[in-house]
């Protein structure tokens, strides 16, 4: 994630951070400027900034998500065996990607206080 990103998006739409921050997250600005230069931004900060910049959370994502794609682009005309391997070995990435996710997810569920709701995993 582009943390400078955040900041940016801020300036960009004219926002005084020294107003913005404190209404739209439990930070004051010196805490959220420790935090950019940190990568230690919260998830719930986060998305509270998103909401007070009306875009979703996966605003932040984007160009890593693009470049991502772009790496594991398949070669079409490559033979078929090629092919499948590569895309059993995305699909198992994509899995990964998501079990570490919800647990990323219960964890801070957990930490907020939160239950969670026991689910099967899908998969």
């Amino acid at each position: 994630m582009n943390y400078n990103k955040i900041k940016e998006e801020i300036k960009r739409r004219n926002f005084n951070e020294n107003f913005f921050i404190p209404e739209n997250s439990k930070l004051g600005v010196q805490g959220f400027n420790k935090a950019i230069k940190k990568k230690t931004l919260k998830v719930e900060d986060l998305i509270s900034i998103s909401n007070g910049l009306k875009v979703p959370v996966s605003f932040w994502f984007q160009e890593e998500d693009k470049m991502i794609l772009a790496e594991t682009e398949i070669t079409y005309g490559d033979n078929s065996a090629v092919i499948i391997k590569e895309l059993r070995g995305m699909l198992n990435d994509s899995l990964d990607d998501k079990r570490r996710m919800k647990e990323e997810i219960d964890d801070l569920r957990q930490k907020l206080g939160e239950t969670t709701v026991n689910r099967k995993a899908t998969g």
